[in-house]
């Protein structure tokens, strides 16, 4: 049943009681002074303890009649008040994971950042590299102006350089594989 419903059934319940306490408090009274005036033929009394005797006879009629009412709507409160807690504590719940799943893609999103600005920054160094090794193979062999304004041996220097982009290759693959196994773990579900 949708909260809807089960307030419209409320408020019909509750409208239903009502009716049945003011038909009670009408009723009772109008009996009574069917009783004594149609049946009986006695007139109204003018003795204030006649009246008190009437007050105690409606009132142990009524309150009885009335303290259910109160009970029942008491129990019946308590009884969606329940329902509602229990309803929350699930949407509760539910919020918790939804924001822990959340929390976790930022981490992973933050994580794949972080790798790729190390893979781009590890790109700027090959191409780098790369142009320095151009530019030492143009320039041909035996001893020439380096790039850092000394001669430099151009063997030795294209050695070295490609030693270091050797190694910077490694890095970028393994930086590589490092976002790859990151992306999955968003695919997978395991942080």
């Amino acid at each position: 049943m949708s909260n809807k419903d089960s307030l419209a059934t409320i408020e019909k319940s509750i409208r239903t009681a009502q009716k049945i306490a003011i038909g009670l408090i009408i009723s009772i009274p109008t009996a009574y002074i069917f009783w004594f005036w149609g049946i009986n033929d006695s007139s109204l009394s003018v003795k204030s303890g006649d009246w008190g005797t009437f007050g105690d006879f409606v009132g142990g009629v009524l309150n009885p009649v009335i303290a259910f009412f109160a009970f029942y709507w008491l129990t019946k409160s308590v009884h969606y008040q329940k329902e509602e807690l229990s309803e929350t504590r699930q949407a509760l719940s539910e919020a918790k994971d939804a924001q822990k799943e959340q929390a976790r893609y930022q981490f992973i999103s933050t994580q794949i950042a972080a790798l790729d600005t190390r893979l781009r920054a590890k790109q700027s160094d090959i191409e780098n590299v790369r142009k320095t090794i151009s530019y030492y193979v143009s320039q041909g062999r035996g001893a020439v102006f380096g790039a850092s304004g000394e001669y430099t041996d151009c063997e030795e220097a294209l050695s070295q350089l490609a030693l270091e982009l050797n190694t910077l290759l490694e890095e970028r693959n393994d930086l590589q594989g490092d976002i790859a196994e990151t992306i999955s773990l968003l695919t997978n579900g395991s942080a």
